[in-house]
């Protein structure tokens, strides 16, 4: 499925850890290929997992380390956050979804793998969107 650097939403991450089949074999499939993710999409899938999937602490470590080793991590930085305010002026993203623009930019990633946002967009000329469940609902 993914063809140069590419980067996964929270979204991403938690349907590998659930229970819809077709969508956790794609999730799955995505964090198997090394993707990159940020330090936002690590909090954003341990909140998540822990208050809307029952996750106990010790659940969401292990299910994180169980793809761990496979992903380049990006830290979000002062200069990340910064260009993640533009692209919300710009593209009128929410501040949250602005910073895993933002990440997915700062690592020179091609394309972001995201169930939340505008399947095909392109932001600023280098990074596609792209809703990898989209086969799924067509």
């Amino acid at each position: 499925m993914p063809g140069g650097k590419f980067f996964v939403d929270s979204n991403v991450v938690l349907y590998a850890l659930g229970d819809d089949l077709p969508k956790k074999f794609i999730a799955a499939t995505l964090l198997a290929a090394h993707p990159t993710l940020s330090t936002q999409v690590l909090a954003e899938t341990t909140h998540v997992a822990r208050r809307k999937l029952g996750f106990s602490v010790e659940q969401v470590q292990g299910a994180l380390a169980s793809f761990h080793s496979d992903v380049e991590i990006c830290v979000i930085t002062e200069a990340v956050f910064d260009d993640s305010l533009s692209i919300a002026l710009q593209y009128g993203y929410s501040t949250y979804d602005s910073l895993i623009l933002a990440a997915a930019l700062a690592s020179m990633c091609e394309t972001l793998y995201s169930e939340d946002m505008q399947h095909g967009q392109i932001i600023h000329g280098k990074l596609t969107i792209i809703n990898p469940f989209k086969i799924l609902t067509a």
